[in-house]
């Protein structure tokens, strides 16, 4: 066995010339929202999906490295950690059919980023990225206090720190799934601006409706949502 991790170890050595690689980025976009809502017998018109439309912003540092490969096509493969600030503003309909006053809802997220990204480099000139992380809310805005559609002892609260939001979900985090396409345009040897696009997935969070209170109207609730958004940023390290 240990042979066999020597000539592993060796063989990557020659076969991929590894460097260090930076970039800052930052993307804007419109997500597509979907939520599904159960509400108890004596609201019963609260069930069924929901459909709306959101904002989606991220502001990203990402370090890793560059694996140079002999290959005319793919010419690296970057692998990269991200963090950074995630900004998301979705809505929520209370009646499936229609908007009413009473019945529509925003809510804003402001998270932290915790993700890796895989780039495949065709030329060191287009790279198609594929990774996933989480987003950690730090604190969460709604736009008015939601007595019709209560969230029990929260029902009241128009602001949500990430204590309150740890306890309301059942998972105080929302995974995501992202896809990234980027053009890189080298100014330098090193340094290269760069733009593309994101299709990202985030899986949202579930209420842990257990813990809202007596006067909790849901017995399930839970929300995802799809983003797609433009991408700009700087880029340092992979060779030209």
């Amino acid at each position: 066995m240990k042979n066999i991790l020597i000539i592993l170890f060796i063989f990557s050595n020659i076969v991929f010339a590894s460097s260090f690689e930076f970039d800052f980025s930052a993307s804007y976009g419109t997500t597509f929202d979907f939520s599904y809502n159960e509400g108890y017998s004596f609201k019963k018109n609260l069930d069924g999906f929901r459909f709306g439309t959101g904002i989606s912003v991220n502001v990203l540092l990402s370090l890793g490295r560059n694996d140079e490969i002999n290959n005319n096509i793919l010419t690296s493969i970057s692998s990269m950690i991200e963090t950074g600030y995630n900004y998301y503003k979705r809505e929520r309909r209370g009646n499936k059919d229609y908007y009413t006053d009473d019945g529509y809802y925003v809510y804003d997220y402001h998270s932290i980023i915790l993700g890796y990204l895989l780039r495949l480099n065709f030329h060191n000139k287009v790279s198609l990225g594929i990774g996933g992380g989480i987003f950690i809310p730090l604190y969460s805005i709604a736009n008015q206090a939601d007595y019709s559609f209560g969230l029990g002892n929260y029902s009241e609260m128009t602001k949500f720190n990430q204590k309150n939001i740890a306890f309301m979900y059942k998972l105080p985090f929302m995974p995501y799934v992202k896809l990234n396409v980027v053009r890189y345009f080298y100014f330098s040897d090193r340094w290269a601006f760069k733009i593309g696009g994101n299709l990202i997935y985030n899986f949202g969070m579930e209420l842990d409706t257990y813990r809202l209170g007596f006067y909790n109207v849901y017995s399930k609730y839970n929300f995802s949502s799809f983003a797609i958004e433009l991408y700009l940023g700087i880029s340092f390290g992979r060779a030209k």
